[in-house]
């Protein structure tokens, strides 16, 4: 799965479920006063925390990271105790069971993400393949 789809050449591009980039605050009202306090972010080389910083730069905000953790639940973890904003996917925030009062939307167009199941064009797949790309499918339909 991906969240960011450039092109589809040479792909069968299934769109899954809509997975917009989010703040996770204990403290903040505003995504503008979350970004401007600390934060909790990934690691460095996680291509979702490269991406998040890539685009922050771009809109002019330097993040202030306390610390920069391997997993998402892990940066929820720390986040959740107050120790600064963090930026996760929704269905992330979902899973994690984070109170709606402590997410905040991103209104910027790079937050706008879906989540995107990708199958080589042509590719003869296997019974179990066949499967899990059927209930991934599913699973979409039955959410939306």
């Amino acid at each position: 799965m991906v969240s960011v789809l450039e092109s589809r050449t040479g792909l069968e591009a299934h769109l899954l479920w809509e997975d917009p980039l989010m703040i996770v605050s204990t403290s903040a009202k505003t995504s503008v006063e979350a970004l401007k306090g600390p934060m909790i972010g990934l690691s460095a080389g996680i291509p979702l925390q490269t991406y998040i910083d890539a685009h922050l730069e771009r809109d002019g905000i330097t993040p202030n990271y306390r610390v920069c953790l391997p997993t998402l639940s892990a940066v929820y973890a720390v986040a959740s105790t107050g120790g600064g904003s963090a930026i996760l996917p929704l269905g992330t925030t979902r899973r994690l069971g984070v109170r709606t009062k402590n997410v905040l939307p991103i209104e910027k167009p790079w937050a706008q993400r879906d989540a995107w199941m990708l199958v080589k064009e042509g590719r003869t797949l296997d019974d179990v393949e066949k499967s899990f790309i059927d209930a991934l499918l599913s699973f979409r339909d039955e959410e939306s």
